[in-house]
């Protein structure tokens, strides 16, 4: 086979492929299996720091080499946060959202989705620190101690209804609805 009919070969078979892809792109597809509409929680906060620091003895400080040598030792924590969802009388959702990382210093996020029949739902979502500060701790953070949504939503057959956290506001809010 002679190098021009190799390439006239590979021409035509690169044209196949890219008008396959062009007719395979025009098929209509639906993931949809059932008609439920959606809740969905989407959010990124970043949680209560709570700092702690105490006093080294003179034993402490004389095991310690003196270039590294300082009168407190601090540690820093983010506290967790209990999420509980609730769609009419019945609790769907109940997470404790902890803080990323390994030393758990970074934001927290919530990502969870509920299966929602189509019609008027109410709904409950409280987002709170589930744990209390240490006495004598100083916490500082962005993110309220409480947050809690309550409100009656009105679903059609595969929408998603998103709630999520605004940081201005500093509170749950019910965003524009997807479909």
């Amino acid at each position: 086979m002679s190098p021009f009919t190799r390439r006239l070969s590979g021409g035509a078979v690169a044209i196949l492929i890219l008008a396959a892809v062009g007719a395979g792109s025009r098929i209509p597809v639906s993931f949809a299996t059932t008609d439920s509409a959606l809740l969905r929680l989407a959010w990124r906060t970043v949680g209560e720091r709570v700092r702690s620091c105490r006093k080294l003895t003179a034993v402490e400080l004389q095991k310690i080499p003196s270039h590294m040598r300082r009168t407190e030792e601090c540690s820093s924590i983010t506290l967790p946060y209990r999420l509980t969802v609730e769609v009419g009388e019945r609790q769907v959702g109940d997470l404790l959202v902890h803080a990323a990382g390994a030393r758990q210093d970074r934001p927290m996020f919530v990502f969870q989705e509920y299966p929602l029949a189509p019609g008027d739902h109410r709904v409950k979502i409280k987002y709170d620190r589930a744990e209390e500060p240490p006495a004598g701790a100083e916490a500082v953070g962005e993110t309220p101690p409480e947050l809690e949504l309550d409100t009656v939503v009105r679903v059609a057959a595969r929408e998603i209804v998103v709630v999520t956290y605004d940081a201005d506001l500093r509170r749950l809010i019910l965003e524009a609805r997807e479909h």
